[in-house]
């Protein structure tokens, strides 16, 4: 009898890890069952080039081939509190899907997601969003600040007058030499 009931044990004990398996899975399976967002592409500083091109081509075949989905757009940049040159980005990338590549507007969001880890740099998401699901989240980026050396520096002359304190009187002197005469004129 004692085999028996551990064997009733050990069938209970299985029949019941079963159950809560079964049981997690589909909760898991229920909360994420709805459609998300996907990354198509994401590429940084190529706003002006052939390649920015072939990346935006690619979402709009995607977007022509599925009608269930949208494009979400994210750049990140420079551009101060307002971000007017990554808006500038925004605008021209949103354009470009519209009015070179045919997909609709209302198929295509774009946005201005803050700066870029680098003040000098634009950075594009490129994401495939289908119906009913939420945008994706928004990355953070700290941008780094550290200045090293020094910009420029400068030391210039004109060749023009001394460079000691009685310059300003010879200054005068080589102004009035180097002024245009007018013709005929002494």
């Amino acid at each position: 009898m004692k085999h028996k009931g551990t064997f009733g044990r050990r069938l209970a004990a299985a029949v019941c890890s079963a159950l809560c398996l079964l049981a997690c899975a589909a909760r898991a399976t229920a909360q994420g069952q709805g459609p998300r967002a996907r990354k198509h592409s994401e590429y940084v500083n190529q706003f002006s080039s052939c390649d920015a091109g072939a990346y935006l081509d690619g979402l709009a075949i995607e977007l022509q081939n599925d009608p269930n989905v949208s494009a979400y757009i994210r750049i990140y940049g420079p551009g101060g509190p307002d971000g007017k040159f990554a808006q500038r980005a925004v605008a021209v990338t949103k354009d470009y899907l519209v009015s070179t590549r045919g997909v609709e507007a209302s198929r295509v969001e774009a946005v201005y997601g803050g700066p870029y880890k680098s003040t000098l740099e634009l950075s594009t998401e490129l994401w495939l969003v289908p119906r009913g699901a939420e945008p994706p989240p928004r990355a953070r980026y700290k941008p780094d600040l550290k200045v090293e050396g020094k910009y420029a520096e400068y030391d210039s002359w004109d060749g023009v007058g001394r460079l000691d304190g009685r310059g300003a009187r010879d200054l005068g002197r080589a102004a009035r030499r180097a002024a245009p005469r007018p013709v005929g004129g002494r």
